[in-house]
Order: C-alpha cells, then structure tokens, then sequence
C-alpha cells in the first residue's frame, strides 16, 4: 500500500469487519445459551412433573394398599364371626341332645 489513506482505510474496514463478525458469532452463542436454558428449563419442569406424579402414584397405590389390608382384616374377622356362630351353634345343639343327666357332670 503506498497511499497512507488507503492502507488506513483496509486496516478500518478489516477491523470493522472483526468488529461485526465477532458480533455475530456472540450473537448467534446467545441464541444457543438461550436455546439451551430454555430447554433445560423445559427438562427440569417436566421431570418435576414426573416427580409429582410418582409421588402422588406412591401415595395412590399405599392408599390401595391400606384398603387392601383393611378389607382383608373385615373378611377374616367375618370369617371368625361366622365360625364362631357356628361353634355356638353346634354347642347348643349337642347341648339339646345331651341326656340331662350328662349335663349335670359338665
């Protein structure tokens, strides 16, 4: 370059040109930060979400289980009740027929 003013002008316009290209390139790195936060924000709201739903699953399925257990518990001490009316029963009937005198040595 023999002309100062030109040799200026190339250093400008090259500088410039780093100037713009580097705002680009931070730019476009922005956009995928951005991008970036935006779906792991995406991702930790839905495995919050996944979370919340175990949980309440959880707590759903000891529900299940508590009913379970108590309904097991209701049928066994029916179970109970009738055998026991039964035992009774077969009690009082042999009592009947029993001779009265066999009573008397109970």
């Amino acid at each position: 370059f023999n002309n100062p003013a030109v040799a200026v002008t190339a250093v400008v316009l090259a500088f410039g040109y780093f100037v713009i290209e580097s705002w680009h390139e931070n730019k476009r790195e922005l956009h995928l930060i951005s991008t970036k936060k935006e779906s792991l924000a995406q991702v930790l709201a839905a495995k919050e979400r996944m979370q919340k739903e175990q949980i309440k699953g959880e707590i759903e399925l000891s529900k299940l289980k508590l009913e379970n257990d108590r309904n097991k518990r209701e049928a066994e001490k029916k179970q109970y009740q009738r055998q026991l009316e039964f035992s009774t029963s077969v009690v009082k009937a042999r009592r009947l027929h029993v001779p009265r005198s066999w009573q008397l040595f109970r």
